[in-house]
């Protein structure tokens, strides 16, 4: 074979080698490419990552810009969102995801004229729902109370099973001074919330925060404290329900309040389910009806329901009957296994002791003593009287706080 064709054969082959290597580089970039897209769309921190590695690449990826954007606006990066959505409305204006997103997110900044704006873009389309939403709440934000009634009433009527609707019209109609009127959105908003199979999350103690504030107006105070309380356990970090029932607590509920309080109790309680499940039944004892014997003079007494999913908290009330309601009422919204017979006590230096047995079936109970190995001993001879064992203590709480012990 002559050099020259070595060399030409030679060449061929680097050649068809070098294609190969570009293809594979291609194919290796596109996949690469692929998986960060994938990642953008997810959730979370890993996202925003995912999703600032694109747009490093291409600074006017519109999907990515609007991904991002949307993430921002979910951790609450508000300002950061705001930037995004303005980006990407500017590759497609008449993008609707974006729009929403950016009406919502003025609306956090307190920008409630443009958070009409962008509404009212959308609702250019009559079937727009979401537009009528935000539109709704930029109207509360920047206290056009009446407007606000009249776009989540024309919400609800095309969808009245929306939670936040009817938890935004309470506000609006509770600022105009309809009190009444408010407490039923609230009590609605409630209702939908009990139902709901969704995950709990810290945007739902906006329904519980909504509702106490309507109970403190109207002087309910116990139950505003409940609610406030409830709020807290679905957003630990949210400051105006932590400072308002720190507030409450802090009040001289035996006098004046209470008084009032007692005068208003003939509003009926929010309904929960009736039926008893048989997993949450206590022993039958008179005893786990009412712990120790509680006097009619008493000023403010503390209830517990048992349950065995222990979702149960602490709540207050100014009679054995009310808080003992209220308490049934908080453990029913929450699990399907509670108890009927509330332990309830006047004293809130007492702690109450809760366990649960298996056999001779699934039983819960609660007692409250003066420390926790009295309140221990309370609920164990209540099991004991009633035949059951292979029993365990659940939890000792505070009757003044709700606190574990």
């Amino acid at each position: 074979m002559l050099l020259g064709e070595v060399r030409a054969r030679i060449a061929f082959a680097l050649k068809q080698a070098g294609k190969a290597v570009l293809v594979l580089l291609l194919l290796t970039s596109a996949a690469h490419a692929q998986e960060e897209a994938k990642e953008c769309e997810g959730e979370g921190i890993k996202a925003i990552v995912a999703c600032t590695r694109i747009l490093t690449k291409d600074p006017t990826n519109a999907a990515a810009l609007s991904q991002r954007g949307a993430l921002y606006a979910t951790a609450r990066q508000y300002e950061k969102a705001l930037i995004d959505l303005d980006a990407a409305l500017l590759q497609d204006a008449d993008q609707e995801a974006n729009l929403t997103a950016r009406s919502h997110v003025n609306f956090r900044l307190g920008r409630f004229d443009a958070a009409i704006a962008d509404a009212n873009q959308l609702l250019k389309d009559k079937r727009n729902l979401r537009g009528l939403y935000h539109r709704a709440n930029a109207h509360l934000g920047s206290g056009q109370f009446a407007n606000a009634v009249v776009d989540y009433t024309a919400y609800i009527n095309r969808d009245d099973d929306f939670i936040f609707a009817y938890t935004g019209r309470a506000k609006a109609l509770s600022e105009l001074n309809l009190d009444n009127s408010a407490l039923r959105d609230a009590d609605m908003a409630f209702d939908l919330l009990s139902k709901s199979t969704e995950p709990h999350s810290p945007d739902q103690a906006d329904v519980y925060e909504t509702r106490g504030a309507i109970y403190e107006k109207l002087h309910l105070i116990f139950r505003a404290i409940n609610d406030y309380a409830r709020c807290v356990e679905y957003d630990p970090e949210r400051q105006t329900c932590s400072a308002s029932l720190q507030r409450l607590k802090a009040q001289d509920l035996t006098g004046s309040d209470l008084k009032l309080l007692a005068t208003a109790m003939a509003a009926p309680f929010d309904e929960s389910p009736a039926d008893k499940n048989p997993a949450g039944e206590t022993p039958s004892s008179e005893k786990s009806a009412e712990t120790s014997s509680v006097p009619a003079s008493s000023g403010i007494f503390a209830a517990y329901t048992p349950t065995e999913h222990h979702t149960s908290r602490v709540v207050w009330g100014p009679s054995v009957q009310v808080a003992s309601e209220l308490s049934l009422q908080q453990c029913r919204a929450a699990s399907d296994a509670c108890g009927n017979k509330p332990s309830v006590t006047d004293n809130l230096d007492d702690v109450f002791a809760v366990m649960c047995c298996s056999k001779p079936r699934v039983g819960c109970a609660a007692f409250a003593g003066a420390n926790a190995a009295d309140a221990k001993r309370g609920v164990e001879a209540l099991f004991k009287d009633a035949g059951f064992s292979k029993c365990k203590l659940a939890n000792t709480l505070s009757a003044r706080t709700g606190e574990k012990q």
